[in-house]
């Protein structure tokens, strides 16, 4: 930041010894070349030289010097060129002109030099000013939290100390100021709001600050406050996206859930009601079939319910997903045996080496993560197809890369198949699930410092591939 003081001096930029060396040397050039000039040009003319001189130096020394060494000049003068070489003649009132005509222009010259440093400085704390405050603005505006707002402004702030401005923040409904300085009630106030509220001020005596200096503690505080609204109309802009976010998801969740748990519900109640109302008349394969409706539909309600639960445990960070040691083959062949019992229609081939392949993970979570991947791939491949499973290490890490036959995934959806909800178009009167099962399996692998990808077409045109990705674990785990 630049830091100026307000209450800087008007100065030569040379020194005193500096000043008094100029003033020596013009006025001795003044009078060595009136003497020499004074057989050719007579004592009025030799006269106008000390008149520069005087003026040179009014310019370079300012007013006092400038009358001093006009004085001296006249001494000079009247000593050395005005008629006997080497007397003092004063013995008409002519010879009172040229000390008048020198101190005139030593007035002249030095009012006019001294108006020319006062401009001069007062451009420079103009400019010293908007610097100051163009530092503030740039380091307010990358600024995000309150703290850190006040702790940049405080900064600049001290910067100013010669202008005795104390910044004060709003505590308990009071003003107090940063630091042990104690204030005056009586002195001005810039307030520091965010808009609605105020939250600080800088106080500062304005009966002794020049009037340039208050209105840059006042732009000072409307940059201030500037800073502090702005952040807090990001955070009510980012609160209401959240909630809008929020809204969404839910509008989402209830239209995917409504759909998914209506048709489990009309199948268990069907039948239920037939079994209550038409007991005793229906025969014992048909009660089979309609307990075992119920139990299968029980089973996808089951799995829905558990889907949503994981990944509300998700979303909310939950701390307890880290796990204990896992065989990766132990739990892709449990998967893979759950499989096999609820999809006849499809073979699930296992490729693994023999050694362990040890992860840390969420059991749960790892469990209905393979298994939501591979009732997508048999969701979405024809009846008959194989479905691989291929468990590998790779690169230090554990990859496990299920593997369809199925329709694939278009290349314009491929980038959204892991969000929340949604679902690959596929054909009109393919199976639809909930959109979550792939949002699950993402949301634990990452969990887990692992990663998931997706490969469509897998081969030949055909089928989809999607490979996990996890962190090994090591044997003392």
């Amino acid at each position: 930041m630049a830091i100026f003081s307000a209450t800087r001096p008007v100065q030569s930029p040379l020194g005193p010894a500096s000043q008094f060396a100029i003033s020596t040397g013009v006025l001795f050039v003044a009078t060595s070349a009136a003497i020499l000039a004074k057989p050719w040009l007579g004592e009025g003319y030799a006269s106008l030289l000390f008149v520069v001189g005087i003026m040179v130096i009014g310019a370079v020394s300012g007013l006092a010097r400038a009358v001093i060494t006009a004085l001296v000049g006249a001494a000079a003068f009247n000593f050395f060129v005005v008629d006997q070489f080497g007397e003092f003649e004063f013995r008409s009132w002519a010879h009172l002109a040229p000390p008048l005509v020198f101190v005139v222009c030593a007035v002249i010259s030095g009012v006019l030099s001294g108006r020319l440093r006062d401009q001069t400085h007062q451009s420079w704390l103009a400019n010293a000013r908007l610097e100051s405050l163009l530092h503030v603005s740039r380091d307010l505006q990358p600024v995000t939290t309150p703290g850190e707002l006040r702790r940049v402004l405080q900064d600049h702030v001290q910067g100013l100390n010669e202008m005795a401005v104390t910044l004060c923040w709003m505590t308990d409904g009071a003003l107090l100021p940063v630091g042990s300085t104690a204030i005056d009630p009586a002195m001005r106030q810039e307030a520091i709001t965010d808009g609605r509220s105020m939250l600080g001020a800088l106080v500062y005596n304005g009966s002794r600050m020049p009037v340039e200096d208050i209105a840059f503690v006042a732009a000072l505080a409307r940059l201030a406050s500037l800073a502090f609204t702005r952040q807090r109309l990001d955070g009510e802009v980012a609160e209401t996206r959240a909630l809008a976010k929020s809204e969404d998801l839910k509008t989402a969740l209830l239209s995917s859930v409504s759909h998914d748990l209506r048709t489990p519900l009309t199948t268990i109640a069907t039948a239920a009601s037939s079994m209550l109302t038409f007991g005793d008349q229906i025969d014992a394969e048909t009660k089979h079939d309609l307990l075992a409706n119920i139990v299968e539909e029980c089973g996808r309600l089951n799995h829905l319910t558990d889907n949503l639960l994981q990944m509300s445990r998700l979303q909310a960070g939950s701390p307890h997903l880290a796990g204990q040691v896992l065989v990766a083959q132990d739990m892709i062949r449990r998967c893979v045996a759950r499989m096999r019992k609820q999809d006849s229609a499809h073979e699930f081939v296992i490729k693994a080496p023999r050694a362990d392949v040890l992860v840390m993970a969420d059991a749960a979570l790892f469990e209905l993560a393979l298994i939501n991947v591979l009732q997508n791939a048999a969701k979405y491949s024809a009846d008959g197809t194989t479905v691989s499973i291929a468990c590998k290490v790779e690169d230090g890490d554990c990859t496990i890369a299920i593997t369809d036959q199925g329709i694939g995934v278009p290349a314009s959806e491929q980038a959204r198949v892991f969000e929340r909800f949604y679902r690959v178009a596929g054909s009109t009167t393919g199976p639809k699930g909930s959109g979550l099962g792939l949002a699950i399996a993402k949301g634990f692998v990452e969990a887990s410092g692992g990663g998931i990808a997706l490969t469509s077409p897998a081969a030949d045109g055909r089928g989809t591939t999607i490979t996990i990705r996890l962190p090994r674990a090591q044997e003392e785990q």
